[in-house]
């Protein structure tokens, strides 16, 4: 979230030039345009499977001491 908010405010002032409605229609030509949804759903993947591995070892910190952790980690599982 917080880099979103950075984002927006950044895009806000160097490419609306502080005009809320110039932002919003920056965002929908950008997530609209042609291929945009697109590129979105490509990157929402990868995005989704990161964030649940990035909990799963916060579920693994929790239950296992940290030299097993720290062992195990780097450790690739392999998907079926």
């Amino acid at each position: 979230m917080t880099k979103l908010a950075i984002a927006l405010v950044a895009t806000l002032y160097a490419d609306a030039r502080g005009s809320w409605s110039k932002l919003a229609s920056i965002c929908r030509e950008e997530i609209v345009a042609e291929g945009g949804r697109r590129d979105m759903l490509l990157l929402t993947l990868p995005a989704v499977l990161y964030t649940v591995q990035n909990n799963l070892h916060y579920v693994a910190t929790s239950h296992m001491s940290a030299p097993l952790f720290q062992v195990l980690v780097p450790v690739p599982v392999p998907v079926l």
